[in-house]
């Protein structure tokens, strides 16, 4: 049930999906329980894909708890949000400083490999994060304000990228096979390279991204603005063609046509130059978008390039 109708009930024990619940909300629905509320939080879908890039892949159910808490620390909002989620205090009883020095040297001397496939799991992430783009560049809701040439240009250079991705992480794996045969030196300077050069592409196509979105809002935005200001020229008009009527001095027509002249033309005026001076700036940033868009989609030359 929702938290609403879940509003003076009590249980032993409460399950509650804090996804898009406010702090008031959430308050309430934490305070329904006897004995245990459990929270269940959806990692995957309130983490950013810039914080999955930033953090890699989950590190055990410690990392994920912590990911997971984070990201929904961020979506809570208003005067009660630093009291509902905050963090552990630390033990009273200290482990041996001793015992913690030898874990950072064990941590210190792992074997190479495992740094070498790390490497290999973050790449294998970037593709999979650049496909899931390349789907939603697919979608109508993505760039669906583009012609339909422009459309299949976009989807074809989004295709290649993802493509290049691909033979970039066939030869990553490659030189891991090669450095777990000859060692490291070159081959992991190489694939540190390769990560590094992934990672720039990938910040590239959110870059173009957001200008993309920017500019089909601000074209939304044009558009709506015109057929508003039709509606109102519209409406101007059959005020104007009404007050050609009223020619008689009857005082039903002097009533109106001094409400004509005195309120509602002048209102639909009024409202007609402010959606002018509402779009001016949009239509006067357009270009701009547009150039911007188009520069932030485009590929360096040097972008995928092979060895």
């Amino acid at each position: 049930m929702t938290v609403a109708a879940a509003q003076g009930l009590t249980a032993d024990h409460a399950l509650i999906y804090g996804a898009s619940l406010d702090p008031h909300t959430l308050y309430a629905a934490m305070t329904r329980d006897r004995q245990t509320a459990r929270l269940y939080l959806p990692r995957e879908l309130m983490e950013s894909d810039a914080d999955r890039v930033r953090r890699g892949q989950v590190r055990g159910e410690a990392d994920a708890l912590q990911r997971a808490l984070a990201a929904y620390a961020a979506t809570l909002e208003g005067d009660r949000a630093d009291r509902l989620l905050t963090p552990e205090p630390d033990p009273i009883a200290h482990e041996d400083p001793a015992r913690l020095l030898a874990a950072v040297d064990a941590e210190r001397q792992q074997d190479d490999h495992e740094a070498v496939r790390a490497m290999l799991d973050k790449a294998q992430a970037d593709i999979r994060l650049a496909s899931a783009r390349l789907a939603l560049s697919r979608s109508a809701y993505g760039v669906a304000l583009l012609s339909d040439q422009a459309l299949a240009e976009r989807l074809l250079a989004l295709t290649a990228q993802v493509e290049a991705a691909g033979a970039e992480l066939a030869a990553a794996e490659h030189d891991r096979q090669r450095f777990a045969r000859d060692g490291g030196g070159p081959a992991e300077l190489a694939l540190r390279a390769e990560r590094d050069k992934l990672a720039a592409e990938l910040r590239r196509i959110e870059t173009a991204e957001r200008a993309e979105r920017r500019l089909q809002q601000a074209r939304q935005q044009i558009l709506e603005g015109r057929a508003d200001a039709e509606r109102l020229r519209r409406r101007e008009r059959e005020l104007a063609a009404e007050l050609e009527k009223l020619g008689s001095w009857r005082p039903s027509h002097r009533a109106r046509r001094r409400e004509l002249v005195e309120v509602e033309l002048p209102g639909v005026r009024e409202r007609l130059q402010q959606l002018r001076e509402r779009l001016a700036p949009v239509r006067a940033q357009r270009p701009a978008m547009e150039e911007a868009a188009r520069k932030a989609s485009r590929r360096p030359r040097d972008a995928w390039c092979g060895r």
